[in-house]
């Protein structure tokens, strides 16, 4: 083989390559978020079962018999529910992506999407929710999003990492954290939820930080304490916007909903139930252990 010839085979072979590397690494229009009955994906001449976490493509086909039930999820964070049967092009159901956006539930769906087509990378479903707090502002990580917290009664642990054990729970009337209304003594970086409450006596927004054995001060977060018919009445609304799946994913999804809701008693119960319905899915272990050990 002359020189030119053999660079020509070189620059082929490399094109191939490359052509091979950008359809490796394209993202998929779409991800399977729940699928039931009797489905199937086309790809080109291959034939196979539609199950949860596929990724899919705009030249994609699918195969949904009677009674079926599949929903996608967008690039876009947004969702598609299949409801006819028969053979289906998803480049026919593409324009229903451009409906409007809920903004209400696209984190969620955006940390799904994210999720499914991370090839088992694992994401923190914390980078998804509002308000992280403390962890974009130098205070050591809580296992919580503490900026606010809607509260009526529970008991949860609030956990950080320090190099202080020690330190004082403050809690305040006034935004300014001038006058203190009670004082928490904690051991070990955890204390509990309940403890900001006791004694005080009426709902109402109160403030909170933390003072460790190193003279460090968090910020100052935002406790709402509610009557319990309107704790209750904003729970049972947010959980209205919960897309009813596997009873392990309704109740990640109601959990996720509700923190980033700042609802952090409510979502721990939820996530702590994912886990025992799929102990084996690590975002639902790793949730609920950022509330329980």
């Amino acid at each position: 083989m002359n020189p030119a010839s053999n660079i020509c085979m070189k620059l082929f072979i490399l094109v191939l390559l490359l052509s091979g590397f950008t359809s490796f690494a394209q993202t998929p229009d779409f991800v399977v978020y729940f699928a039931n009955g009797k489905a199937e994906k086309i790809t080109g001449d291959k034939i196979t079962p539609l199950k949860q976490r596929d990724n899919l493509y705009l030249s994609d086909k699918l195969d949904i018999e009677k009674d079926a039930k599949v929903i996608l999820i967008c690039r876009n964070g947004n969702v598609i529910k299949l409801k006819d049967s028969g053979r289906q092009n998803l480049s026919d159901e593409a324009n229903q992506c451009s409906k409007q956006i809920n903004a209400f539930t696209y984190a969620y769906f955006h940390f799904i999407f994210d999720e499914f087509t991370g090839n088992n990378t694992k994401i923190n479903e914390q980078n998804y929710l509002n308000n992280l707090g403390a962890i974009s502002r130098g205070w050591p990580v809580l296992n919580i999003s503490p900026d606010t917290i809607n509260y009526y009664n529970g008991v949860i642990k609030i956990i950080w990492r320090d190099r202080a054990y020690t330190g004082t729970v403050h809690v305040f009337k006034d935004s300014q954290a001038l006058h203190p209304l009670k004082k928490i003594n904690y051991t070990h970086n955890t204390f509990m939820l309940d403890s900001l409450t006791a004694g005080l006596t009426s709902p109402g927004v109160y403030f909170w930080n933390i003072s460790n054995s190193i003279e460090k001060n968090s910020p100052v977060y935002v406790l709402r304490v509610m009557d319990q018919a309107a704790y209750k009445k904003k729970v049972i609304s947010i959980l209205k916007n919960v897309i009813k799946t596997t009873p392990a994913e309704t109740a990640y999804m109601s959990a996720f909903l509700l923190e980033k809701n700042h609802f952090i008693v409510e979502a721990a119960e939820y996530y702590k139930q994912a886990y025992m319905l799929e102990p084996g899915n690590w975002v639902y272990k790793n949730a609920k252990l950022r509330f329980y050990e």
